[in-house]
């Protein structure tokens, strides 16, 4: 019956039941595989989104289809390992093999490539982000699944405790805010701590000249505001370029510095009303060893 579909789904959606019980069959070994092959997908496709956006249509065609190669054997390795996907994740394999087979006959010239590979190629990216954040549950440890369900206990609490802090999050939730960076120091310092309204959480990166991105459904911006971050010594941005995209082209773009290191300060970004779905935030610049950021406001 459907409300008993619908009770399922929700007590699974809470316990992480049915993914607990298939990832203490996967061997860590496995996982670890079927996260190196993913993650060296999800980092061509970055390079292909780069390159699109650049006009450099052949090129990014050539490294999606190799990101697509890799999400093919990371997903084989889940399903061998006994991780079932769900019915969305199955559903966008699909959408990728079907766009990967428009991108298959690409010439690697060009002035060969059309206006609809062009846009296949925008869509195969688009749907392995999607996937992405589907199979990530899937790529969790013990303690990984653990600190996800504490979030979605958390989430529930706030629905019945506070309506009116949940009309907010559902209003994040309409506009789609997610995150994604291009590296991490570990799982305490990831993208998603610049959303988390905790000024005492921050995404640290691994390197120096680093990134992170906050997408979202289309939408017109008018200004950005960054916290620095300085919970860790010697680690805080200096200067940091504001890039906005829409459908990987770049609309416009700008820098602004922070005047310290220590204490920890907010800087705002006039956007001057672009239309985007994208803003990137690259630290060009870092006082100390390397660079880092508290939280990000898009109003």
């Amino acid at each position: 019956m459907i409300w008993r579909d619908g009770v399922e789904l929700v007590r699974e959606y809470l316990t992480l039941r049915n993914t607990q019980v298939a990832a203490e069959r996967a061997s860590d070994p496995v996982r670890s595989a079927a996260a190196d092959a993913l993650s060296e997908a999800w980092q061509k496709r970055d390079s292909a989104e780069a390159l699109l956006s650049r006009g450099m249509h052949a090129e990014a065609i050539r490294l999606g289809g190799e990101s697509l190669e890799h999400v093919r054997i990371g997903v084989g390795q889940l399903e061998d390992a006994g991780l079932p996907l769900s019915a969305g994740a199955k559903q966008r394999v699909a959408d990728l093999e079907f766009l990967g087979a428009e991108l298959a006959t690409a010439k690697p010239l060009e002035r060969r490539i059309s206006p609809e590979q062009a846009t296949a190629l925008a869509a195969l990216l688009r749907t392995e982000f999607a996937l992405e954040h589907r199979l990530a549950p899937l790529l969790l440890d013990r303690r990984g699944l653990q600190r996800l369900r504490l979030r979605r206990w958390l989430l529930s609490a706030l629905v019945v405790a506070a309506p009116f802090g949940f009309a907010t999050f559902l209003r994040l939730s309409y506009f789609g805010l997610d995150t994604r960076a291009s590296s991490a120091l570990d799982d305490e310092y990831t993208a998603d701590r610049v959303l988390d309204g905790d000024p005492d959480t921050e995404w640290v990166p691994s390197g120096g000249e680093e990134w992170i991105e906050i997408r979202f459904r289309p939408r017109v911006v008018h200004t950005v505001r960054v916290l620095n971050g300085d919970l860790i010594p010697e680690r805080a941005a200096r200067d940091v370029r504001f890039e906005f995209y829409l459908h990987n082209d770049l609309k416009s773009s700008g820098t602004k510095q922070f005047a310290v290191g220590y204490p920890a300060e907010w800087i705002s970004f006039d956007a001057g009303g672009v239309h985007t779905d994208r803003i990137r935030l690259v630290i060009t610049t870092h006082y100390g060893n390397g660079g880092a950021l508290a939280e990000v406001q898009v109003d």
